[in-house]
């Protein structure tokens, strides 16, 4: 036990965990301290029941909350990420209001209490169809938004079911590109179902996800993948692997 003297108002710091300790009175026996600490130490009299003395504890998030809170901030992020590409194609383009318009909704999306401004259309080029699969409503947006910029016919889709009713609907993409964490039907399912389809042996599939394919215990294209991109995503050389996926020579688009 370390024993330390003191006197009125002069403290005794504890750096290791940001707490200081001052003797506020001396009186009849009896010391008042005052103590600043951060909210997460736990500061009790040692006269309590052991009971009443044990620290409240959070339970530590499960290995699936987790790995689901660490997808949800790698989504936001990567949505941050495309959102400044696209306006920086745009500005390249002197496309000065549609860029403005992007980071007015990239800010409201960041702050879901601002106004929303309505959506604006941005025309396409004749160039190959990009399937894209994500669950991620804002993800999706911001994304298509990012492929269209750059010429490309884009089709959405909201998770695995959902691409392949589109696919079986509609001519066939150049292009999936395909989220692998998704609900009804993952990235992997979705692949293993397309790659069985010689219908669709000339589509190229391009994975993205917060993780490598090794998480998914594949190899990076063992998995029936053609590219396989880790968020956030390069909004730039996802475009320049796009155009070389199916020879397109897309260019930026101006509504």
């Amino acid at each position: 036990m370390l024993v330390l003297s003191r006197k009125v108002n002069e403290k005794i710091v504890i750096p290791s965990i940001n707490t200081s300790i001052e003797v506020v009175e001396v009186k009849a026996g009896r010391v008042r301290l005052g103590i600043d600490a951060p909210r997460n130490v736990n500061i009790v009299r040692g006269e309590l029941p052991a009971k009443e003395s044990q620290p409240s504890r959070t339970p530590a998030p499960s290995t699936s909350e987790a790995a689901a809170n660490e997808h949800a901030l790698r989504n936001k992020l990567n949505l941050v990420t495309l959102g400044l590409e696209l306006a920086h194609q745009q500005l390249r383009n002197g496309s000065i209001a549609e860029a403005e318009h992007t980071m007015r909704q990239l800010l409201q999306r960041m702050n879901p209490q601002a106004p929303r401004e309505p959506k604006t259309k941005i025309a396409s080029a004749a160039q190959p169809t990009v399937l894209l699969v994500e669950d991620d409503a804002e993800e999706r947006d911001v994304l298509a938004n990012v492929v269209r910029s750059a010429g490309f016919d884009v089709v959405t889709a909201v998770d695995g079911v959902d691409a392949l009713n589109t696919m079986q609907r509609a001519p066939a993409p150049q292009v999936i590109l395909l989220d692998m964490m998704m609900p009804r039907c993952d990235g992997l399912s979705t692949v293993r179902i397309i790659r069985r389809n010689p219908v669709f042996d000339s589509v190229k599939i391009v994975a993205m996800s917060g993780y490598s394919p090794a998480h998914f215990g594949v190899a990076e294209r063992a998995a029936g993948v053609d590219a396989w991109y880790q968020k956030p995503v390069d909004g730039q050389y996802l475009i320049a692997q796009l155009k070389r996926l199916t020879g397109a020579s897309a260019e930026i688009v101006a509504v």
